[in-house]
């Protein structure tokens, strides 16, 4: 084999893995920025040793006058048991599901004045919609609850070019206990097995109560820029807990939610309290804590950690990442994302000069040995 042939098949695998580590790090957990249209406190936490209990009018049920949910510190100080929400609104990954960790808006951590949900009452048609960091995204992630019934869903997908998606489905109802819907196979539990939570935050009901999650899927192809979700005037009440995202391209970070997100009625439309955030990204290390019931990839336990938090799609929990407490009644939570792990983006052309250095060398001493032994022949 001449030395040039030997330089273009050693040279190959590298270029394979290099490849490949740009298709590891090309999907990106994305935890979407919703502080524009939050504008509700539907969860009681813990605030030092204070209980602060979740807002009458913004709960979970009853239009949400009835019932809300307590995380697991609150519970502990109340002195009752069984499955509540995570202290810290973190829900690490599940290999088993392929949900990414999922980061709410509650956070015993936050204060009692910070917006955790945003509330869409029975009787009033309403389109809400937030932007998200432009990129192409493989799947999106809805987590919502509808009380009062199952509940008929649009969700509108609007991408860089103008175009749209739309997804319909209906939600079913948040406290039936029974099997989600498998057709389409699109629903599944964030958190199930509690009970709710009166105005005096005690335990009341069975323990069928969950938070839903919706797979949603866009056009895989275009930059996905916004996310719209319609609801007729009818009895049910739904609340909206949180949004993520697989992007599968470069992630446009900078883009604040708050500029292009809004809550319309049918009697007109306005933005509800709150202020956006600038988005923010982490690579720190740590367990996320979650709930001791049924989640989607959560694990026995609980305890506080930051507001904001990040995932891999590999089943793999990452935690404390940063928070930020914004002013105005907005969520801590501001914009997480995450790419698969990776070394220093120089590492690896840092790895293919060491080795192409190698094969000249090689290439050089084969050269010199030919011109030995064709010198002898001479």
């Amino acid at each position: 084999m001449k030395p040039s042939h030997r330089v273009a098949v050693l040279l190959s695998p590298v270029l394979v893995v290099l490849g490949a580590a740009r298709a590891a790090r090309a999907d990106t957990v994305v935890q979407f920025p919703l502080d524009s249209i939050l504008d509700a406190r539907t969860v009681s936490t813990l605030n030092g040793a204070t209980v602060v209990p979740w807002t009458v009018g913004q709960g979970v049920d009853g239009n949400g006058y009835s019932d809300g949910y307590v995380t697991l510190a609150v519970e502990a100080k109340l002195g009752q048991t069984g499955v509540a929400l995570p202290n810290d609104g973190v829900f690490p990954a599940s290999a088993t599901t392929g949900v990414p960790e999922v980061v709410l808006h509650f956070s015993n951590a936050n204060a009692s004045t910070i917006y955790q949900t945003h509330n869409a009452h029975s009787g009033v048609a309403q389109t809400f919609h937030f932007a998200v960091p432009q990129a192409t995204y493989s799947m999106i992630y809805l987590f919502m609850t509808t009380s009062e019934g199952a509940l008929p869903l649009t969700v509108t997908m609007t991408y860089s070019d103008a175009t749209t998606s739309t997804a319909t489905f209906t939600l079913p109802d948040f406290g039936t206990g029974q099997p989600l819907p498998t057709n389409p196979p699109i629903f599944f539990d964030l958190i199930s097995g509690m009970h709710k939570w009166n105005t005096q935050d005690a335990q009341v009901d069975t323990t069928g109560h969950t938070i839903t999650g919706v797979k949603v899927t866009p056009t895989t192809s275009k930059d996905l820029v916004d996310v719209a979700i319609a609801r007729q005037a009818s009895p049910q009440y739904l609340v909206f807990w949180g949004a993520t995202g697989i992007a599968t391209s470069a992630v446009d970070a900078g883009t604040p939610a708050g500029d292009a997100a809004s809550t319309e009625d049918a009697a007109g439309s306005g933005s509800s309290s709150g202020s956006s955030g600038n988005s923010s990204s982490s690579s720190s290390s740590g367990a996320g804590s979650s709930s001791s019931g049924s989640t989607a990839g959560s694990s026995s336990g609980a305890g506080e950690g930051d507001a904001a938090s990040v995932g891999t799609t590999d089943g793999a929990a990452t935690g404390d990442a940063s928070e930020s407490a914004s002013s105005g009644g907005s969520s801590g939570c501001q914009c997480a994302i995450f790419d698969a792990p990776s070394s220093s983006p120089f590492a690896p052309w840092g790895a293919l000069l060491a080795v192409g250095g190698a094969l000249v060398r090689r290439v050089r001493s084969n050269r010199a040995r030919c011109d030995r032994q064709r010198h002898g022949r001479d």
